[in-house]
């Protein structure tokens, strides 16, 4: 899996020399939800359902980063979207680590 971390670091650069008011929590949130998500993936059988479960987490996860470290700027609605994103994210894949538990 390749280092995506200085990749983010960048784009958080970017984001606060371009003077944008998208507010570091969010980006945080969504970095570090986005990594879990990965790691959790790591950790699971390729083949079983909760896999697919977590990369399509990780792919939203990946999509909702991006939107809030896009060139103009995120907007309220992003912002929004980009929380319920993560809430919903995280329950999934405290499921799933529940669901590994218990087996």
């Amino acid at each position: 899996m390749p280092d995506l971390a200085a990749g983010c670091r960048l784009r958080l650069r970017l984001v606060a020399l371009r003077g944008e008011t998208v507010p570091a929590q969010a980006i945080h949130e969504a970095l570090e939800t986005w990594r879990e998500a990965e790691r959790l993936l790591a950790a699971l059988p390729p083949l079983s359902p909760d896999h697919e479960t977590v990369r399509l987490v990780v792919a939203e996860l990946l999509i909702t980063y991006h939107e809030l470290t896009a060139m103009g700027g995120a907007t309220e609605a992003t912002l929004d979207s980009s929380r319920r994103v993560i809430a919903e994210s995280r329950a999934t894949m405290h499921r799933v680590q529940e669901k590994s538990l218990r087996k």
